[in-house]
């Protein structure tokens, strides 16, 4: 069809004014090729007339646009009758979903029956169903199957509520009974509990009776035994009435627990049972009166019988002295009584004081009336002797004291000069020792200039090396003779007095009561002494010992700044050693290259044999190299140091000479061939070795130095730049020496749990690298197995970790 939207096949060109589509040029499907066999014949009315020739396609246009209208009639009366079908069908629709609508809110309110409610809206529902299921149409099969699940529901929840309903009721009878049960037993436990509180109050009372009948005793005229009597009986009422309260308590506890914790229980509580306490609370303090009471009159009882023994003591007491019987002590028996009582003698003078003071008209004697104011007076005067004794005691000590002081303070001066003597000869030891020191100190400051040269360095460090021995010789003297000066100072100053110091301790006053025996006396001063002289021994010795500990520090610090500059000699001695080697391995890699040699063939020019190159062999081969500028001396160094202090030097030991190692300092790329346009094999970072395969050869084009080098890190082979055209460096010899730049292990062999550790590698130290191991694929760490300059420690070491930290960097 023209203009059609589902197209078969296409023909090129336009149709011009011809509305029929051309006969041939039709591509077959629409957007394949020119089908040449394909032609289209028109269908035209009326009789077909038989040619050889295909007819000239025709068209009567006239029937055609008839046809043409006729179908657009039919075409719009078809969508009038569908438009029309359409609103019939909706209105349809409409109506049946008011209906099913109306149905649907009924049975929504059936969904959320309650009990009251649920037979009117069952009713109503059926109603609506009756009335509206004819409406619904299509829906009605779905509105009725939901009203019979909300019949459903409604009825199982309805009844969910009923019994939820008899639970409560049931619950609230339960409640009720056992809030009566409750009540009840709170109203019989407070009843039991009055009960037992009113009849303990008529106990309290009788006992309280009964215990203020027996207290009557307690007047002036009672015996003691009889109030003694009174209190016991007293107590006994009152302990049992405390007995009955303890029990009263503990039966109130059990009904208070008895009730529980509910509110009326809590009321109650409050309301009956808290009044009930206190109660019990009043019977304990009026039992605690009673008490009271009978410790009073017990106490009354004790205070009575012991006046009464004290009387009877003191009759028997004037009964003993009272020699003549009459009553009264004269003055003989007066002295006698402070003798034997007191341990005091009265003088006459004393007696008559007394006499005088207590006794009768006649001065004949002292009654036993006045016995306890003679008895304080003969005490008063005892009190006042004794004490002036005791002052002039004390006033004879104080003058003992500081004759002995002074005595002990002219035998510690004699001691002190006798010591100060004896260490003269130490002091000055010590003196000429940090003498000695100072000029150590002095020569390694020299030592620790930075700018001083290898040979100076050299001559400075030996120098340094000799004056610290001799102090440290002079130190270590000095040390020895401190410590045998303070073996025989010490003992010195334990050493007994001299006879005359002695004998003048023996000769000080001294009293027979209080002040030691003369060889007491003695001990005590040459104790004093001797802890004295040790002091002062102590004090000097300490002070010569913080000197020498001063100077032994002041002296390790000169051994440390030259063990340092050791360093620095092995350091600076290994830099020039590298220099030379790579002088010597330039040299010789430059003649074999010019003489188109290998190094086995330069060594059977020399006439090497089996057991190595010599050094006169060694030298002659280095006389033939071109360039090579070193003297006698540097080339016997780096033999020595090649062949380890051996005679010979043996052909492993001569190729491991000629491999040359370059590091990198610059980041650059490991190329595949020798143009430096050539693909990138890897980047080189800082501190990658490469040892050199080929080269080094120049790139003419881009006029630089190119080496074919292997990666010791991977193994990776390539061509790498020596320097740019502009004078940036990328590699420089090196990488045989490793620095230590972090803490790290020295093991016995290259696996990391397998192997021993020999010690560790502390930072700033340097190894010669004996071997490289390519970086391991499982813990990415690269070793490699050196030797340390230190102390010619061999092992393995790891170099860095991939990705993480680095251990030695090539130096």
């Amino acid at each position: 069809q023209i203009n059609g939207d589902q197209v078969w096949a296409q023909a090129d060109g336009k149709l011009g004014a011809s509305p029929l589509p051309p006969a041939t040029g039709w591509r077959v499907p629409f957007d394949g090729l020119v089908d040449e066999a394909m032609r289209l014949i028109v269908d035209t009315p009326g009789p077909k007339v038989k040619s050889q020739a295909p007819p000239a396609p025709f068209i009567d246009v006239g029937v055609e646009e008839r046809q043409r209208q006729l179908r657009e009639i039919a075409l719009k009366d078809a969508e009038r009758i569908r438009l029309m079908q359409g609103k019939q069908e909706e209105e349809m629709w409409r109506q049946e979903q008011a209906c099913a609508l109306k149905v649907s809110k009924v049975i929504q309110r059936v969904r959320d029956a309650t009990m009251e409610n649920y037979q009117d809206l069952r009713a109503e529902l059926k109603v609506v169903l009756a009335e509206k299921t004819a409406g619904m149409g299509s829906q009605a099969e779905k509105v009725l199957r939901e009203a019979e699940e909300a019949i459903l529901q409604a009825r199982e929840r309805v009844g969910q509520m009923v019994a939820q309903q008899m639970e409560e009721e049931q619950r609230k009878r339960e409640a009720e009974a056992r809030v009566q049960e409750e009540k009840e037993l709170c109203e019989r436990l407070a009843m039991e509990a009055i009960a037992e509180v009113s009849e303990e109050e008529a106990s309290i009372t009788e006992t309280s009776e009964i215990c203020r009948l027996v207290l009557q005793v307690s007047d002036d005229y009672a015996t003691p035994d009889a109030l003694v009597q009174a209190g016991k009986e007293a107590d006994e009422a009152i302990d049992a009435a405390n007995l009955r309260l303890d029990r009263l308590s503990q039966s109130l506890a059990e009904k208070e627990a008895g009730m529980g914790s509910s509110e009326l229980a809590i009321a109650k509580l409050r309301d009956e049972f808290r009044p009930l306490l206190s109660r019990v609370a009043v019977f304990r303090q009026r039992l605690q009166t009673l008490r009271d009471e009978s410790n009073s009159v017990k106490e009354k009882g004790a205070r009575k019988t012991a006046v009464a023994k004290m009387l009877k003591e003191q009759q028997d007491i004037f009964d003993k002295h009272d020699s003549d019987k009459d009553g009264k002590l004269c003055r003989a028996e007066i002295v006698g009584f402070a003798k034997a009582e007191y341990d005091f003698i009265l003088n006459d003078q004393n007696v008559e004081q007394i006499m005088k003071a207590y006794a009768d008209e006649g001065n004949v004697g002292v009654s036993f009336e006045q016995l306890p104011k003679m008895r304080s007076m003969v005490a008063i005067i005892r009190y006042e002797v004794r004490t002036r004794e005791r002052r002039a005691e004390e006033e004879r000590q104080e003058r003992f004291r500081c004759e002995v002081e002074e005595r002990q303070r002219v035998l510690v001066e004699v001691k002190k000069v006798e010591l100060l003597r004896a260490l003269e000869a130490l002091s000055k030891l010590v003196k000429a020792t940090e003498s000695s020191v100072d000029k150590a100190f002095n020569v390694a400051s020299g030592v620790a200039a930075e700018d001083l040269g290898l040979p100076r360095l050299r001559e400075v460090r030996v120098e340094a090396a000799a004056v610290a021995k001799a102090a440290k010789e002079s130190l270590d003297q000095a040390l020895a003779a401190l410590d045998t000066e303070e073996q025989r100072l010490t003992s010195l100053s334990a050493a007994p007095l001299p006879q005359q110091d002695a004998q003048d301790v023996q000769d000080a006053p001294a009293s027979a009561a209080s002040v030691p025996t003369t060889e007491g006396l003695h001990e005590a001063v040459a104790d004093a002494v001797a802890a004295k002289s040790k002091a002062l021994c102590d004090e000097e010795i300490g002070r010569l010992r913080s000197q020498t500990a001063r100077l032994k520090e002041k002296l390790d610090g000169v051994e440390a700044t030259i063990i340092g500059a050791g360093q620095r000699v092995a350091k600076a001695e290994a830099e020039e050693l590298e220099v030379f080697q790579t002088s010597l391995r330039t040299a010789i890699r430059d003649m074999m290259a010019e003489r188109n040699q290998t190094a086995s063939q330069l060594l059977d020019q020399a006439g090497v044999t089996e057991e190595g190159l010599t050094f006169e062999r060694f030298k002659a081969i280095l006389a033939t190299a071109p360039g090579l500028e070193l003297t006698d001396g540097d080339v016997v160094r780096v033999f020595r140091h090649i062949a380890d202090g051996k005679e010979s030097l043996s052909q492993e030991k001569f190729g491991e000479l000629l491999r040359l190692f370059f590091k990198v300092v610059n980041p650059t790329v490991l190329g595949v061939d020798m143009p430096i346009k050539s693909k990138t094999l890897r980047r080189l970072s800082v501190h990658d070795v490469l040892e050199c395969i080929e080269g080094p050869k120049k790139d003419e084009r881009v006029e630089v130095m190119r080496v074919r080098c292997r990666a010791v890190q991977d193994g990776a082979v390539g061509w790498a730049t020596l320097a740019g055209n502009r004078g940036t460096r990328f590699l420089e010899p090196g990488g045989r020496v490793m620095r230590c730049i972090q803490e790290t292990i020295l093991r016995d062999g290259p696996s990391q749990t397998d192997s021993r550790e020999i010690r560790p590698l502390t930072k700033d130290e340097v190894l010669d690298v004996m071997e490289f191991q390519m970086r391991d694929a499982m813990s990415s760490i690269m070793q490699i197995r050196g030797k340390a300059r230190n102390d010619g420690a061999e092992g393995w070491a790891a170099v860095d970790i991939l990705d993480g930290e680095t251990y030695l960097e090539p130096t």
